[in-house]
């Protein structure tokens, strides 16, 4: 929605923002089940249903059919793409693929660079933004202008460093072979 996207929700049960969000015209809902004519002059479809095989295998078969995307959520046998977690703290935008490996990772990742981009950075890169446009009004020389621009982000870093879980290869592992999970 926020980047101008006219939204379908089709789903008999809904949560109450989505509800709330349909009240206010801010998406189309229709509180019934799938049906084939829903994909009718549709770009895009997001398939969030879990648990449903056949309606998964349906959906993206007319999809396809209809040459329109298709992503079913934790499902990439029937996705033409993957979901990205974005991060976006003002003008940033990083956007995190697993390539549907794993949502659950992509997700956290965007929950600690989330934290890490913080107002202080927002504010940087704010300055940052002033100071491209100032010198585009001011300095006609396109490469002393990015060499100025180098110059004001010459001396940032990011330094992080990955934590994982311990034993994580033998805990991995051992669901792989637990045949309960």
């Amino acid at each position: 929605m926020e980047a101008g996207a006219r939204l379908t929700v089709v789903s008999p049960k809904v949560v109450p923002s989505l509800g709330e969000w349909a009240r206010k015209q801010r998406l189309t809902l229709h509180r019934r089940l799938f049906q084939p004519p829903d994909l009718d002059q549709i770009f895009l479809v997001v398939n969030t249903v879990a648990g449903d095989p056949d309606l998964t295998r349906q959906v993206y078969s007319l999809a396809r059919r209809r040459k329109i995307l298709i992503n079913s959520y934790d499902q990439p046998l029937f996705s033409d793409f993957g979901m990205v977690a974005l991060v976006d703290p003002g003008h940033l935008r990083l956007g995190i693929s697993t390539s549907n490996a794993s949502p659950s990772l992509s997700r956290r990742l965007r929950q600690d660079l989330e934290t890490l981009f913080d107002d202080e950075f927002v504010a940087y890169l704010d300055q940052l933004a002033e100071i491209r446009s100032h010198l585009r009004a001011r300095e006609s020389d396109p490469r002393k202008r990015a060499a100025l621009l180098r110059s004001a982000v010459a001396d940032f870093r990011l330094e992080a460093r990955l934590h994982y879980p311990d034993n994580w290869r033998e805990r991995m592992q051992a669901l792989l072979e637990d045949e309960k999970v």
